[in-house]
């Protein structure tokens, strides 16, 4: 039974291919879902608490784009909600990496060097944060906090 759930699984996720039984029946081949398709049901999971399936669509996710560094932050962050905070700190770098103008993961792994008493990486983690925001027009979104650049300069300055 397993292995026809996992051939079921795989056969959703696989390259849809076209041939002339299909196109005759009028039958539309699977598409596999994106990256992005992934990320956003990874997130729907997280708000719901599945943190688990959360965690296995965000590694489904990177199977697709290994370099997209989205489904790293939200790796990190059910990481620490999981109170692992050496891979959430792993994957905040990893994250920063891919990704080194990203305010939100520049914010965490500030907040969890200072949780470690690296107190010294946690201020310039969030000198690099103020300087990114600064960069930004002042009416730029921030990411996750929904808050704009103006008001997170502000806020950072303190």
């Amino acid at each position: 039974m397993l292995a026809n759930l996992t051939n079921n699984f795989a056969s959703k996720l696989a390259p849809a291919r076209r041939d002339s039984s299909n196109e005759q029946s009028g039958l539309i081949p699977p598409i596999a879902p994106s990256a992005e398709d992934l990320l956003a049901s990874a997130h729907a999971f997280a708000d719901r608490g599945d943190y688990d399936r959360a965690a296995q669509t965000c590694r489904q996710a990177l199977t697709i784009a290994p370099l997209a560094p989205e489904p790293h932050f939200l790796l990190a962050q059910l990481a620490q909600l999981n109170g692992d905070f050496e891979q959430a700190r792993q994957l905040l770098d990893k994250t920063l990496y891919l990704d080194p103008c990203n305010v939100a993961a520049t914010l965490e792994l500030a907040a969890l060097c200072e949780r470690t008493e690296n107190v010294l990486r946690a201020q310039t983690l969030r000198r690099a944060a103020l300087d990114i925001v600064r960069a930004l027009p002042g009416d730029a979104v921030i990411e996750p906090y929904e808050t704009t650049a103006a008001e997170m300069a502000q806020w950072l300055a303190q």
